[in-house]
């Protein structure tokens, strides 16, 4: 189930290609790795994976290793580049202090690019800062790029003035909302409908967030189907024009849609 629902989500983020790894070869006869790879095959059908190159590998045994990594190599030239020139953006997964040099946060950078000396902006709060120093993959580097995943040593805001879903931007580049229009669909085999006004978790960028779900060409959104909506917050956030996001039901909480961003604000 937690397998079929993280597929659900790379569904509805719009993510394009994949390799399947069915992993622990080594622990079934020839036999039963066929019928798991039919079962998988079945289970993939109308996802973007339905096509997607499938590898047996044992870690143990080192089977299917080599072919695994050479696939990805070959996936990785095929797959389009982040806009390295839209305004940088860094939605925060951790944020710690390193003694000697203040406030680091952690995100993969998401559009554009910073460099050390950059002005900078914590989002929703509008904390001024300024970036002293960048990592990527532990090595410091004076400018990272869309894609990569980076600690950024920003000097201004204290650690417990940033929380994780916050965003790094330049100063004044984004504007706090409460409300997003949103173009928004339900999972085929989602368990439940959407009424208007169902409050729900929205999970967008790194951020968190209670909200409900105003529905706006329809009286209730049925599994499979899309609409437009306006998601009505319980705290700010920051997001741009096609942003992807997920929803999860309150409780119970499982993965029911998601969507994109139409209007920010």
């Amino acid at each position: 189930d937690r397998t079929k629902e993280h597929l659900d989500i790379l569904n509805l983020l719009g993510i394009k290609k994949g390799i399947i790894a069915v992993t622990k070869m080594d622990s079934v006869d020839e036999e039963w790795l066929e019928l798991v790879m039919e079962d998988i095959r079945e289970g993939v059908k109308g996802t973007f994976l339905e096509d997607a190159e499938m590898i047996p590998v044992s870690s143990i045994e080192k089977t299917g290793i080599a072919e695994l990594v050479s696939k990805i190599d070959e996936i990785t030239e095929t797959v389009e580049d982040r806009d390295i020139y839209d305004t940088p953006r860094l939605p925060v997964d951790r944020v710690f202090t390193i003694s000697g040099f203040g406030t680091v946060v952690t995100g993969t950078l998401i559009a554009g690019k910073f460099k050390v000396g950059d002005e900078v902006e914590v989002f929703p709060k509008e904390l001024p800062g300024r970036i002293r120093s960048i990592q990527v993959h532990g090595e410091s580097e004076e400018e990272a790029y869309a894609g990569q995943r980076v600690a950024i040593n920003v000097v201004g805001p204290k650690k417990s003035e940033i929380d994780r879903g916050d965003v790094i931007a330049p100063k004044g580049s984004m504007e706090p909302s409460m409300m997003l229009d949103v173009k928004l669909r339900l999972l085929p085999d989602a368990q439940r409908i959407i009424e208007n006004r169902t409050r729900v978790r929205l999970y967008i960028g790194s951020s968190e967030v209670l909200c409900r779900v105003v529905l706006l060409d329809v009286e209730n959104l049925t599994p499979g189907d899309e609409c437009y909506a306006q998601l009505r917050l319980e705290e700010p956030i920051v997001a741009k024009r096609g942003d992807r996001f997920i929803l999860r039901f309150y409780s119970p909480m499982m993965t029911i849609g998601g969507g994109s961003v139409l209007d920010p604000n």
